[in-house]
């Protein structure tokens, strides 16, 4: 996890990454990511993978977690 914010009802973490050659194992990263910091805070986790690339940000937003 790059970065993780607390608001009042959830989390949102985010992982930056330079690539998206292995874009289907970082979304298993993240989600592993969200799943965790759910059992752990008892709360809902809104994961993000973001591509810095070259030329453009890509930002994926993967689907919720909720405890």
């Amino acid at each position: 996890i790059d970065l993780a914010i607390k608001h009042k009802d959830h989390w949102v973490i985010i992982d930056y990454k330079s690539s998206t050659k292995f874009s289907h194992k970082h979304k298993e990263q993240i989600n592993f990511y969200a799943k965790a910091v759910s059992e752990i805070e008892q709360m809902k986790v809104y994961p993000f993978v973001v591509y810095l690339l070259a030329d453009e940000i890509e930002i994926r937003k993967e689907a919720p977690l909720k405890i």
